[in-house]
């Protein structure tokens, strides 16, 4: 039943799955790379 070209609430659903999709890689690949950083350096500062 599409009265229009296309349905504006499965497009904004669509739209929020997306935008939580690419927002939860982003976060794991900076929450990834902060602990990298975190235990470089851990490493680093004991190593000296």
């Amino acid at each position: 039943t599409h009265d229009y070209p296309f349905n504006y609430g499965e497009l904004a659903t669509e739209i929020m799955l997306a935008t939580g999709i690419m927002a939860g890689i982003m976060a794991g690949i900076i929450l990834f790379l902060v602990l990298l950083m975190a235990t470089s350096s851990a490493v680093l500062t004991e190593g000296k």
